[in-house]
């Protein structure tokens, strides 16, 4: 397997929001973003007709996920907290490291709570960022 640069987790923190690494505990909350939102599980795959229902896998089995992810070395996952709430209102990933072209894939998950106000044009801007000059790999 070859050497990723996302081995290090940073917190970053920005006018509007503050990413920092992804918590065990930060599964209830994309559970329940997902839930709320039939197109955010949708577009994440999480089923995959509008017309489906959320099952999911069990939220023990998440948060394992979750936990292993806060010190994984193959992806990043950031957790979006909102400056203005103090609350988690997303995630942002990078994952899928191509040694050969250093690039790598990237997703975004911004719940209802924090649309409409520029946090995930700045969760963006911010990770992609830290990606072009933050990385050693």
């Amino acid at each position: 397997m070859s050497k990723t640069p996302f081995g290090h987790n940073p917190t970053l923190i920005g006018s509007l929001i503050t990413l920092r690494p992804i918590a065990a505990a930060d599964a209830d909350t994309v559970v329940r973003i997902v839930r709320e939102d039939p197109d955010i599980a949708r577009l994440t795959g999480s089923v995959h007709f509008s017309t489906e229902q959320l099952e999911g896998m069990p939220i023990e089995d998440l948060r394992d996920s979750y936990g292993g992810w806060a010190t994984a070395d193959a992806r990043l996952v950031l957790a979006v907290v909102d400056a203005a709430t103090q609350h988690m209102v997303g995630e942002v990933v990078l994952n899928e490291w191509d040694e050969d072209n250093r690039s790598c894939s990237y997703r975004t998950l911004i719940g209802a709570e924090g649309r409409g106000r520029g946090l995930g044009t700045e969760a963006t801007r911010m990770v992609v960022q830290h990606a072009l000059t933050g990385f050693t790999g």
